[in-house]
């Protein structure tokens, strides 16, 4: 068994995203405008066939994946490998106070790599929790179906690339996710592998016409 096409959306906006706070592993949670968005999406997501919903252990991911599961009428099963990566240290911080207080991890965090000595999870461990959440799940779904994981912008981004066979501490191509927005994997040709369909979705695109007709005109 497994699904043919995985839904990786993020969660609503918080006070933390409105601040530029860096909220990792912290717990915060959707704030109005973040229900709002939510809602808003989960209209256009249930569109998609889902079958099953997967969502991280944090509120603000099981807050957006309710918004969704309410309307299918899915009992989401929760998975604490999809939270955020975690931040340690810089949790609650913005970029100017973490520049401020740790100018050296800083600097390294602005190259791209993966800073020691504050608590930050590397990028390859995140995105190997995330990867090996996703395929189990995706694995034991029914043939042919369509999972929502429900989740958050960093891990996102990072699970994608492992998901792809990459290293995300050496190489991380991908933005993260605006609030709300999804990216969509449909299956590859060779068994296991995944193909990426779209990135940072939220409203209806015309190229989507072949995956969600009713949605568009």
């Amino acid at each position: 068994m497994s699904a043919s096409t995985v839904i990786l959306w993020r969660h609503g906006q918080t006070d933390f995203n409105k601040l530029r706070r860096i909220q990792g592993a912290s717990d915060i949670a959707l704030n109005a405008t973040g229900i709002a968005q939510a809602q808003r999406a989960a209209k256009q997501l249930v569109k998609l066939g889902i079958d099953q919903i997967v969502v991280s252990d944090l509120g603000r991911a099981q807050a957006t994946a309710d918004a969704a599961a309410k309307r299918l009428g899915v009992t989401p099963v929760v998975d604490s490998r999809l939270r955020e990566r975690g931040y340690g240290l810089w949790e609650g911080k913005t970029s100017e106070e973490i520049q401020e207080l740790w100018p050296s991890e800083w600097a390294t965090w602005r190259t791209g790599a993966d800073p020691v000595g504050v608590g930050v999870e590397r990028r390859d461990d995140a995105g190997a929790r995330f990867a090996q959440a996703v395929t189990e799940h995706a694995n034991a779904a029914p043939d042919g179906s369509t999972l929502l994981v429900v989740a958050h912008g960093g891990i996102i981004s990072c699970g994608i690339v492992s998901l792809f066979g990459g290293h995300p501490s050496s190489f991380y191509p991908l933005v993260v996710l605006d609030n709300c927005h999804w990216a969509v994997l449909k299956a590859g040709q060779v068994e296991g592998s995944w193909r990426l369909r779209s990135y940072n979705r939220m409203l209806a695109h015309s190229e989507d016409v072949d995956l969600i007709p009713e949605i568009i005109g």
